[in-house]
């Protein structure tokens, strides 16, 4: 299972590098935080239909093959940026990382299946999951630390940590892969999404802890960075990076809390936390805290973790086997326009005020929403599944589709 899992892994470590970078664009290429947050939701925009239409690509033609045409895209997409004299290569690099995790995610998850099944396991997919959950933690939580890192002690910030990345890529192709599957008769067809009318209200749910638990990781992807920055100003990149890692590090290790709490608790603990980092992300930009910046990365990580496995956990309790990988999908489809669209309009009103101002308007208006959300989740229950559907364990993850932190099921987190 190396190469799934590492492919996986490098993939979402390449995708989150820019998080950190975004500063250094802004003041290389003369960007405005509209402009920088556009870097981030390009990205986001190429990834959405990837994932919703593009998923079942592996079944067709074999796992290695989609595969390898990740990685290079990827490739591409690293040595793109690695060599940007212009914003209109910063975006295009973006666009190339988004159409390579698309891609990728779904076929190197499907070989993890496929290896579990051909090992004769007890649960191969509980197994699947535990190791594309540590791949993309592992992934998304190193890319940001490792390109600060590379920008504040490189001799070419803005290059080297995509050079680092194109070396990755190559080590990748030189692991073992499982035994390829059988692959679909037929011609390929991109899959419809869509919610059954019987689960719409379970899916409301799901979905509006989904936007609160989504576009608060958004923020930290692609503004905190600068939030940090600008709280101190000698910080470099490193702090931005860290800070991001911290925030991802706590959603993994929260997720195994919220699996064992009913689904509508842990959303409601989630929203909750979540509520409590936004407050706490207030006060770091009044008081101008990198500190209370850090503790801020705490309680939105864990909030975020305990939220949208809470959300995923109640939502696919109450769907029937074969309906449950289209409607994953929305869900994520949901939480990637959440992830962006308010980044983008935090990043317009930054272009006014200044980013710290900005974010903090933001951690303003989100927190009564956020409680708001929290006072309908309560009331609406834990969601039980339904005796009458197909009590068989959660299938395959639907192909392409992935989620931060440690019950991710397909590669990225940025």
């Amino acid at each position: 299972m190396a190469g799934p899992a590492c492919t996986i892994t490098v993939i979402c470590a390449g995708s989150s590098m820019p998080t950190s970078l975004y500063v250094e664009y802004g003041r290389h290429f003369a960007l405005s935080p509209f402009a920088v947050t556009g870097l981030f939701a390009v990205y986001v925009a190429v990834l959405i239909p990837t994932v919703l239409w593009g998923g079942g690509l592996s079944d067709r033609w074999g796992r290695r093959r989609v595969a390898y045409a990740g990685i290079a895209l990827a490739a591409l997409g690293s040595a793109v940026l690695a060599s940007a004299q212009a914003p209109c290569a910063l975006f295009a690099g973006r666009m190339l990382q988004g159409a390579a995790a698309g891609l990728t995610s779904g076929a190197a998850t499907a070989a993890l299946a496929d290896a579990a099944h051909e090992g004769g396991g007890a649960r191969p997919r509980g197994s699947v999951v535990s190791l594309a959950s540590l791949a993309i933690s592992v992934g998304s939580a190193s890319g940001p630390l490792l390109s600060g890192t590379l920008a504040a002690v490189a001799p070419a910030p803005l290059a080297a940590p995509y050079l680092v990345h194109l070396l990755l890529l190559l080590l990748v192709l030189l692991l073992r892969w499982p035994q390829a599957a059988p692959r679909a008769p037929g011609p390929w067809r991109p899959r419809r999404p869509g919610v059954p009318r019987a689960v719409r209200r379970t899916f409301a749910t799901a979905a509006v802890t989904t936007v609160f638990a989504w576009s608060l990781l958004g923020v930290f992807l692609a503004l905190v960075p600068a939030v940090a920055a600008a709280l101190n100003p000698g910080a470099g990149t490193v702090v931005g990076g860290a800070t991001v890692a911290l925030m991802l590090l706590c959603s993994a290790l929260a997720q195994p809390c919220a699996g064992r709490l009913v689904p509508g608790a842990g959303q409601a603990a989630g929203l909750g936390v979540l509520a409590a980092g936004l407050v706490l992300l207030v006060l770091a930009c009044w008081t101008r805290s990198l500190p209370l910046l850090a503790v801020a990365a705490v309680a939105s990580g864990a909030g975020q973790g305990l939220g949208f496995t809470g959300a995923l956990t109640g939502l696919t309790a109450a769907l029937p086997a074969r309906q449950r990988g289209a409607v994953l999908s929305v869900t994520y489809a949901v939480g990637y326009l959440a992830l962006a669209v308010p980044v983008l309009a935090v990043g317009a009103v930054a272009d006014r005020t200044g980013m710290v101002v900005a974010v903090a308007g933001f951690g303003v208006s989100a927190v009564p929403a956020c409680l708001a959300a929290l006072v309908w989740v309560r009331r609406s229950g834990a969601v039980r599944p339904d005796p009458e559907l197909d009590p068989e364990p959660d299938p395959e993850p639907p192909h392409g589709v992935r989620r931060p932190g440690a019950e991710d099921v397909s590669v990225t987190r940025r």
